[in-house]
C-alpha cells in the first residue's frame, strides 16, 4: 500500500530521531512505537519487543491514517487475543506518529464479568451436590441409595471437569 501524496505532506520527510526520544518512550510502562511516514516502524519501546506484537504493514498504514497532526486520538482495537487501548499522536518536529498500547481496561472489565458468570454455573451446582449429600448423610438416611449418590457425584465431578475446563481456556487465551 502507497501513501497518498496529500498524507504524506502532513509529516516532515526527516527522519526519527531515535536519540532524542529514546529515553522517555523507554521509561514508558505501556508499549511504545513510533511509525514513520513511510508506514514502517522507526522504533518500539522494550515492552514493545517483550510482548511481541506484530503489525502488518496494512495495519500501521490505517494507524498512520487514523492520527490527527492536531490532537491526540484513541483508538479500541484486538491484537492477537488481547484488547488495547491505542493513543495516537504525532511526535513535536512531525517526525513519526506516536503510537502508544495499553490494555483496555472497559473489555478486560466485560471479559471479568463473562468468566465470573461462567464460573459461578458450575460453582452452584458443586455447592448444592455437596450440600444435598451432607444433609443426606447428617440424617443418616437409609434411603439413600448407592445409585441417586453415584449419579450425584457424577454431576459433582462433572461440574468440577467443566470448570478445570473454563479455568484452563481463559489460562490459554490469556497466554499465561
Amino acid at each position: 500500500m502507497v501513501l497518498p501524496p496529500s498524507l504524506m505532506k502532513s509529516v516532515k520527510m526527516n527522519t526519527f530521531n531515535t536519540t532524542r526520544y529514546q529515553a522517555i518512550l523507554d521509561s514508558l510502562n505501556d508499549l511504545v512505537v513510533v511509525i514513520d511516514n513511510n508506514c514502517k516502524i522507526a522504533y518500539a519501546n522494550v515492552g514493545f519487543i517483550n510482548a511481541k506484537i506484530e503489525f502488518d504493514f496494512e495495519f500501521l498504514c490505517d494507524l498512520f491514517h487514523e492520527a490527527c497532526p492536531l490532537k491526540q486520538k484513541t483508538l479500541k482495537r484486538v491484537i492477537g487475543a488481547r484488547a488495547y487501548q491505542i493513543k495516537l499522536s504525532y511526535l513535536p518536529h512531525q517526525e513519526g506518529i506516536l503510537v502508544v498500547l495499553s490494555p483496555d481496561q472497559d473489555m478486560m472489565r466485560n471479559a471479568i464479568k463473562v468468566a465470573t458468570h461462567d464460573f459461578k454455573t458450575p460453582l452452584t451446582t458443586l455447592k448444592l451436590q455437596t450440600q444435598l449429600l451432607k444433609k443426606a448423610f447428617d440424617r443418616n438416611n437409609s434411603s439413600l441409595c448407592s445409585e441417586k449418590v453415584k449419579s450425584m457425584l457424577d454431576m459433582t465431578e462433572r461440574q468440577a471437569n467443566r470448570l478445570n475446563h473454563l479455568i484452563e481456556n481463559m489460562l490459554k487465551t490469556s497466554g499465561v
